[in-house]
């Protein structure tokens, strides 16, 4: 892991493998219920845009703002958890129903 981010190591590690981990499980629900692999793409394309150009651009760095913003900080690893949860959810109850 190549981190631009000003956090600790210790602080940017988990908290970017958290947030990849729930968005690959976003990612995974969308290409399973649409069965095309563009919105999962979108998806991804669209995160990067978000994350990179607009909120990184508007943080301001107050010290320990490395610590919250950007994609190793704790506020999107803790957004995408609270995102993949009920895709999560609903995944299994469709996998669950495939298999009945």
């Amino acid at each position: 892991l190549v981190s631009t981010s000003p956090a600790p190591k210790w602080v940017a590690l988990p908290c970017f493998t958290v947030m990849i981990f729930a968005t690959g499980l976003m990612t995974a629900w969308l290409r399973l219920r649409t069965g095309s692999v563009w919105p999962a793409a979108m998806l991804h394309a669209c995160h990067n845009a978000i994350i990179q150009w607009l909120f990184d651009s508007m943080t301001v760095e107050t010290g320990r703002a490395a610590w919250f913003a950007g994609e190793f900080g704790v506020a999107l690893a803790v957004a995408s958890v609270l995102f993949a949860i009920p895709l999560w959810r609903s995944g299994v109850r469709l996998v669950a129903a495939a298999h009945t």
